[in-house]
């Protein structure tokens, strides 16, 4: 697909990306509600047990940076179709893991296949839609991996208590295959065109020049302070409410699913909210949103409450980062794979910390007293990213055409 790509087969292609989105999502967040069965099954505690979310989320952001060189280089699109297969192999080894340490090494390795999937669609998104028509467009792409992060919750739940954690693995491995399959069918009404020479041969210039770039680095500031503050609590969120309120996997699988469920009550309303109030008001309102979810889940005594609290939290977290990603397009615009890249990066090696550093204070004090320090701090993070990024609705420097597909 070239610069000048009609409407309809960006269109097209938007869907299909958001599939693969879709895919990895599911897989993303599954073994956040399998930790109870994982503990049981291999006879560790829930916090030693939480690796294999580390060891995935430290694989999918160790190889996002060369996975975006690759993209900017050789072509976006065909690199995500080539990652689903991987996906599916590297989830499928993971249901034959006969130990806690094999199977966090498998899941290692699906974090790195799965690692460019969704930041190399946003990179295309940014390559072929203009910045003033980006948000909405990056919010309907959302919508695949926000749905993908809600039925994981849902499937992983009730796999898990009728059938065992290790079928899930079997169906998500299947899923990516199904994805792969319909991206290759994709390429029929895609073209390739190779990237310039001038961008290769300046591929580091671009990386350098980011030290020094303010707003490239409030943007991968702000998504550090996300992923340790949202992600370190939500991982434990599902053991957290087995215990406390003997509820089944599936049931678990329905609350936690209200996260993203937030997320698709933002995508709905975003065009209203941003002719309303704005970017800048809608970042700061996340916080506030964050922190009333977040402090109602450690505070309340009330099972009801619970699915409201992580929603509510969730819509809180995509007022925060669907701007975050939208920015993230532009840090470096004339390698825009890259620059998205670092920004999956930083999510990611984030949220890989946010779990090692709560897993001891679970083991040890229970979760409330984090959902209290993620809430102030979140609250007072959003607060700084509206003031420094809701005002830039137009790139800091001009976006260069599509290099590929």
């Amino acid at each position: 697909m070239s610069a000048g790509a009609t409407s309809s087969q960006i269109g097209r292609t938007v869907l299909l990306l958001s599939a693969s989105g879709f895919a990895a999502s599911v897989n993303l967040r599954s073994m956040d509600i399998m930790l109870p069965s994982l503990s049981a099954d291999f006879g560790v505690t829930v916090g030693q047990a939480s690796v294999v979310i580390t060891a995935y989320a430290l694989g999918y952001g160790a190889c996002q940076l060369a996975v975006g060189l690759i993209g900017d280089r050789f072509g976006k699109y065909r690199l995500i179709m080539i990652l689903c297969l991987l996906s599916a192999v590297a989830s499928a080894a993971a249901g034959l893991a006969a130990s806690i340490g094999q199977l966090a090494v498998a899941r290692l390795l699906a974090g790195v296949a799965a690692s460019g999937i969704v930041p190399l669609a946003m990179a295309w998104i940014g390559d072929h839609v203009p910045m003033a028509e980006r948000q909405p467009v990056m919010a309907r792409y959302m919508s695949g991996t926000i749905s993908g992060g809600l039925l994981g919750q849902v499937i992983g739940g009730i796999l898990a208590e009728h059938f065992g954690w290790r079928m899930t693995t079997v169906v998500f491995a299947a899923g990516f295959l199904v994805v792969a399959a319909a991206l290759a069918w994709g390429t029929r009404f895609t073209s390739r065109s190779p990237a310039a020479p001038s961008e290769r041969t300046s591929m580091m210039t671009h990386l350098g020049a980011l030290r020094h770039n303010r707003y490239g680095l409030t943007v991968l500031g702000g998504v550090v302070i996300e992923g340790i503050a949202f992600f370190g609590p939500l991982a434990f969120t599902g053991a957290s409410l087995h215990h406390r309120f003997g509820i089944d996997l599936g049931t678990v699988g329905l609350v936690i699913a209200c996260f993203p469920l937030g997320g698709l009550v933002y995508s709905f309303w975003l065009s209203r909210l941003l002719k309303r109030y704005g970017q800048a008001s809608m970042i700061a309102a996340g916080g506030g949103f964050a922190a009333v979810g977040l402090c109602t889940l450690g505070a309340s005594p009330y099972l009801w409450s619970m699915p409201i609290a992580v929603a509510v939290m969730g819509f809180g977290f995509y007022l925060i980062h669907n701007p975050l990603q939208v920015h993230a397009t532009q840090i470096i615009p004339a390698a825009r794979g890259t620059g998205v890249a670092m920004f999956a990066t930083s999510l990611f090696v984030a949220q890989s910390a946010g779990v090692a550093l709560v897993a001891p204070i679970v083991d040890r004090w229970g979760l409330p007293p984090v959902y209290f320090l993620s809430a102030a701090i979140l609250a007072v993070s959003a607060a700084w990213l509206a003031k420094g990024l809701g005002h830039r609705s137009a790139p800091p420097a001009p976006a260069p055409a599509p290099a590929d597909l």
